[in-house]
């Protein structure tokens, strides 16, 4: 807190389409043509980063793109923060003044293994660890392209919405039960699968 100070934020926006594959095409293919037509390669390529500024210094980075931090595998037994910590980290390494931080947005069934093996995880190479890096190096590089064209906000403010749900008891339709009737989702659990 005792650095607050006036600011200003800068929005760009570009796209990254070989950092994420769809690993549930089959439900995909099942949504209506205009969502299909809307993600042609079955993937949200939209990168959208933010920078903040305090007189005329950046400070802190912030880029959101849809794909799973799932790059290290299962074969992994080392602390890391997967391919959106990397990314963060090359942006801290290329400006140690900088806060830099690569977010998650609407991933879904995005995963970064482009592969798409079953129980195999795997691309654009054959070693996890340098997909790690390959795919953060991916979202760093698109996340500088976003923050080079960014362009400052309006002074009109920004905008927030909170809804709170509580999914231990929403009701479900029968259009998507098996047995066409209507049910409501239960309290969380974790099977002896999560374990």
């Amino acid at each position: 807190h005792d650095s607050l100070a006036p600011g200003t934020v800068e929005l760009g926006r570009t796209e990254l389409h070989n950092a994420s594959a769809n690993r549930s095409r089959k439900s995909f293919d099942q949504n209506p043509r205009a969502d299909k037509r809307h993600f042609p390669e079955a993937i949200d390529p939209q990168v959208t980063a933010l920078r903040l500024r305090q007189g005329g210094t950046t400070i802190g980075e912030i880029t959101w793109f849809a794909t799973h931090g799932t790059s290290l595998t299962d074969a992994n037994f080392q602390i890391g923060p997967d391919n959106k910590g990397y990314a963060a980290y090359l942006g801290e390494q290329r400006d140690p003044g900088i806060i830099s931080a690569h977010a998650q947005t609407n991933a879904g069934d995005m995963s970064p293994n482009l592969w798409l093996r079953k129980m195999a995880p795997g691309g654009p190479t054959a070693d996890h660890r340098t997909n790690n890096a390959i795919i953060g190096q991916r979202q760093d590089q698109a996340g500088r392209r976003a923050l080079t064209a960014a362009a400052p906000m309006s002074r009109t403010g920004v905008d927030s919405a909170t809804r709170y749900v509580n999914l231990s008891a929403v009701q479900v339709s029968g259009d998507y039960t098996p047995h066409g009737k209507r049910v409501r989702t239960s309290p969380a659990i974790m099977g002896v699968a999560s374990a």
